[in-house]
Protein backbone atom coordinates (compact mmCIF):
# COMPACT_ATOMS: atom_id res chain seq x y z
CA UNK A 1 0.00 0.00 0.00
CA UNK A 2 1.29 3.55 -0.62
CA UNK A 3 1.45 6.05 1.37
CA UNK A 4 2.34 9.74 1.23
CA UNK A 5 3.78 10.71 4.53
CA UNK A 6 3.58 14.09 4.01
CA UNK A 7 -0.13 14.54 4.40
CA UNK A 8 0.02 11.94 6.88
CA UNK A 9 2.48 14.10 9.29
CA UNK A 10 0.26 17.16 7.67
CA UNK A 11 -3.00 15.54 8.74
CA UNK A 12 -1.62 14.87 12.53
CA UNK A 13 -0.28 18.49 12.88
CA UNK A 14 -3.92 19.98 11.82
CA UNK A 15 -5.45 17.37 14.34
CA UNK A 16 -3.14 18.24 16.78
CA UNK A 17 -4.10 22.20 16.48
CA UNK A 18 -7.74 21.50 16.01
CA UNK A 19 -7.59 19.18 19.18
CA UNK A 20 -5.30 21.86 21.39
CA UNK A 21 -7.42 24.63 20.38
CA UNK A 22 -11.06 22.72 20.63
CA UNK A 23 -10.12 21.78 24.56
CA UNK A 24 -8.67 24.68 25.44
CA UNK A 25 -11.90 26.65 24.28
CA UNK A 26 -14.37 24.43 26.10
CA UNK A 27 -12.08 24.43 28.98
CA UNK A 28 -11.96 28.20 29.53
CA UNK A 29 -15.13 29.22 27.05
CA UNK A 30 -18.64 28.88 27.67
CA UNK A 31 -20.41 27.66 24.33
CA UNK A 32 -23.95 28.78 24.18
CA UNK A 33 -26.24 27.60 21.85
CA UNK A 34 -26.21 27.97 18.00
CA UNK A 35 -29.15 30.92 18.94
CA UNK A 36 -26.91 32.24 21.34
CA UNK A 37 -23.60 31.68 20.48
CA UNK A 38 -20.92 31.92 23.71
CA UNK A 39 -17.30 32.71 22.88
CA UNK A 40 -16.62 29.49 22.76
CA UNK A 41 -18.73 28.26 19.74
CA UNK A 42 -16.61 29.79 16.81
CA UNK A 43 -13.26 28.40 18.31
CA UNK A 44 -15.15 24.94 18.37
CA UNK A 45 -16.51 25.00 15.20
CA UNK A 46 -13.05 26.30 13.52
CA UNK A 47 -11.52 23.47 15.37
CA UNK A 48 -14.04 21.00 14.33
CA UNK A 49 -13.43 22.29 10.83
CA UNK A 50 -10.28 21.38 10.72
CA UNK A 51 -10.40 18.20 12.07
CA UNK A 52 -12.52 17.25 9.80
CA UNK A 53 -10.13 18.74 6.90
CA UNK A 54 -7.35 16.52 8.92
CA UNK A 55 -9.11 13.32 8.25
CA UNK A 56 -9.64 14.06 4.55
CA UNK A 57 -6.30 14.34 4.18
CA UNK A 58 -5.51 11.37 6.32
CA UNK A 59 -7.55 9.21 4.23
CA UNK A 60 -6.37 11.05 0.92
CA UNK A 61 -2.76 10.14 2.15
CA UNK A 62 -3.60 6.32 1.61
CA UNK A 63 -3.46 5.01 -1.98
CA UNK A 64 -1.26 7.95 -3.27
CA UNK A 65 2.17 7.82 -4.22
CA UNK A 66 5.07 9.16 -1.72
CA UNK A 67 6.83 12.99 -2.11
CA UNK A 68 9.93 13.64 -0.05
CA UNK A 69 9.36 16.24 2.32
CA UNK A 70 12.47 17.61 1.28
CA UNK A 71 14.19 20.91 2.17
CA UNK A 72 12.22 23.61 3.97
CA UNK A 73 11.60 26.55 2.27
CA UNK A 74 13.64 28.91 4.63
CA UNK A 75 12.95 32.15 2.83
CA UNK A 76 9.23 31.99 2.93
CA UNK A 77 9.67 31.01 6.48
CA UNK A 78 11.43 34.16 7.09
CA UNK A 79 9.12 36.60 4.99
CA UNK A 80 5.87 34.98 6.69
CA UNK A 81 6.99 35.49 10.30
CA UNK A 82 8.95 38.94 9.77
CA UNK A 83 5.43 40.36 8.32
CA UNK A 84 3.53 40.36 11.66
CA UNK A 85 6.56 42.19 13.28
CA UNK A 86 6.49 44.80 10.10
CA UNK A 87 2.46 45.40 10.80
CA UNK A 88 3.00 46.15 14.70
CA UNK A 89 6.01 48.62 14.16
CA UNK A 90 4.23 50.26 10.91
CA UNK A 91 0.64 50.30 11.82
CA UNK A 92 0.63 53.78 14.10
CA UNK A 93 3.16 55.71 12.18
CA UNK A 94 2.12 54.82 8.79
CA UNK A 95 -1.65 54.03 8.95
CA UNK A 96 -3.35 50.92 7.60
CA UNK A 97 -2.77 51.42 3.79
CA UNK A 98 0.88 51.30 3.77
CA UNK A 99 0.96 49.28 6.72
CA UNK A 100 -0.55 46.43 4.35
CA UNK A 101 0.63 47.54 1.51
CA UNK A 102 4.21 46.86 2.89
CA UNK A 103 3.00 43.37 4.35
CA UNK A 104 1.32 42.21 1.19
CA UNK A 105 4.52 42.94 -0.78
CA UNK A 106 6.70 41.56 1.77
CA UNK A 107 4.68 38.38 2.35
CA UNK A 108 4.14 38.37 -1.22
CA UNK A 109 8.37 37.58 -1.99
CA UNK A 110 7.71 34.34 0.69
CA UNK A 111 7.39 32.74 -3.07
CA UNK A 112 10.20 33.01 -5.20
CA UNK A 113 8.06 32.35 -7.95
CA UNK A 114 6.18 36.08 -7.24
CA UNK A 115 6.82 38.77 -9.79
CA UNK A 116 7.02 42.40 -8.86
CA UNK A 117 4.00 42.68 -11.58
CA UNK A 118 1.74 40.49 -9.83
CA UNK A 119 2.84 41.78 -6.38
CA UNK A 120 2.19 45.42 -6.89
CA UNK A 121 -1.42 45.20 -8.47
CA UNK A 122 -2.48 43.06 -5.20
CA UNK A 123 -0.53 44.94 -2.62
CA UNK A 124 -2.56 47.74 -3.83
CA UNK A 125 -6.11 46.07 -3.84
CA UNK A 126 -5.74 44.51 -0.68
CA UNK A 127 -4.74 47.70 1.23
CA UNK A 128 -7.53 49.60 -0.40
CA UNK A 129 -9.78 46.39 0.35
CA UNK A 130 -8.37 46.87 3.88
CA UNK A 131 -9.31 50.25 4.70
CA UNK A 132 -12.90 50.29 2.96
CA UNK A 133 -13.32 46.81 5.44
CA UNK A 134 -11.93 48.40 8.54
CA UNK A 135 -12.43 51.88 8.49
CA UNK A 136 -15.17 52.22 6.32
CA UNK A 137 -17.84 49.51 7.02
CA UNK A 138 -16.20 48.45 10.46
CA UNK A 139 -15.66 51.86 12.17
CA UNK A 140 -12.24 51.24 13.38
CA UNK A 141 -10.32 54.22 14.50
CA UNK A 142 -6.73 54.46 13.01
CA UNK A 143 -5.56 56.22 10.53
CA UNK A 144 -5.62 55.18 6.87
CA UNK A 145 -2.15 57.07 5.83
CA UNK A 146 0.75 58.72 7.90
CA UNK A 147 -0.18 61.99 9.36
CA UNK A 148 2.61 63.74 6.99
CA UNK A 149 0.39 62.46 4.11
CA UNK A 150 -2.78 63.36 5.18
CA UNK A 151 -2.38 67.09 5.89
Amino acid sequence: MKVNRKDVASAFIFLAISGFFAMYSLGTLSMGRPSQMGPGFFPVAVAAILALLALIILMKSFGSEDTSIGAWPLRGAVFILVAPLVFALMIRTAGLALTIFAISLLTAYASQRMKLTIALPLAVGLAVFCAIVFIWALGLVMPILPPALVY
